[in-house]
């Protein structure tokens, strides 16, 4: 077999006109470096940073003589800082006026809250307000609307869903309200106002087996709910709150049968109370 040697050629000039490894006495040149695979050499190049490589603001930037910079990136900097002043100036007096409507709301005030909060379309809190409010009014087209842009703005909003069912049933829309309202329970079974609300839908669809279950598994959490009322009542009686342990075994005596171990327990803990503050 006959052997075939090819002579390595010489390293071309770079096309820059800059010289080459070969005019550093053999040093290799820093953009090159020299590759072994067998008895092969290859030669690459490494990458450099070119102009295309930055942005264009950089550029322009280092472009500028010093007196600028110095100038230029504390005016960005000082920008940045009152954009989020603004921005969190204006959260903060959205806050004020939600909280300014929940207070009307709470009294009563269902055109003024509606008029308070006409605008915040991207709160979601203030839209299901809102829709709370209309629709205590008596707008009903627009509460679904305002109960439809929050759901749009959160999917998971429980309390728009909620108002939204009772919008449909109001309408007259029973088969859209019951799939609200199945939906509804699907998420959370054990909430007393989607198992109410779901046992009125049944029994106006002539439903009377479902909406008698319903009914009984919302009177069991109410049992649980009236639980809480006597734990805490306990709790305001050790501390020496009596008026306030008396409050909470009234509502919780109000939420249960009388004929219950439950209701007797509380009864009980009542006539103590009453006797120790005589």
């Amino acid at each position: 077999m006959k052997t075939i040697i090819r002579k390595r050629a010489n390293t071309p000039p770079l096309l820059d006109g800059s010289i080459s490894h070969r005019q550093y006495g053999g040093a290799a040149d820093p953009r090159y470096k020299m590759e072994k695979r067998g008895i092969f050499s290859f030669r690459t190049e490494t990458p450099r940073r070119t102009e295309g490589s930055d942005s264009a603001e950089r550029l322009v930037i280092r472009r500028l003589p010093d007196c600028l910079r110095i100038r230029i990136v504390p005016l960005f900097c000082v920008t940045v800082v009152l954009c989020l002043g603004s921005c969190a100036a204006a959260a903060g007096e959205e806050l004020q006026r939600y909280a300014r409507a929940g207070d009307m709301y709470a009294q009563g005030r269902f055109s003024e809250t509606v008029g308070l909060l006409e605008g915040m379309n991207k709160f979601p809190p203030a839209l299901v307000l809102k829709a709370k409010a209309e629709y205590f009014s008596g707008e009903l087209e627009k509460a679904e609307n305002t109960c439809r842009q929050a759901i749009r703005r959160r999917h998971s909003s429980y309390e728009a869903r909620l108002y939204l069912a009772r919008i449909l049933r109001d309408k007259g829309d029973l088969s859209e309200a019951e799939k609200t309202a199945e939906f509804l329970l699907a998420d959370n079974p054990q909430d007393i106002r989607a198992l109410r609300l779901a046992s009125n839908l049944a029994l106006e669809r002539g439903k009377t087996g479902e909406a008698a279950a319903l009914l009984d598994q919302a009177a069991e959490l109410s049992a649980e709910s009236a639980l809480v009322l006597l734990d805490r009542a306990r709790l305001h009686w050790t501390a020496g709150r009596g008026a306030e342990a008396l409050e909470d075994l009234s509502r919780a005596r109000a939420m249960l049968p009388w004929e219950t171990p439950l209701a007797r327990s509380v009864g009980y803990l009542e006539t103590s109370i009453r006797e120790a503050l005589q």
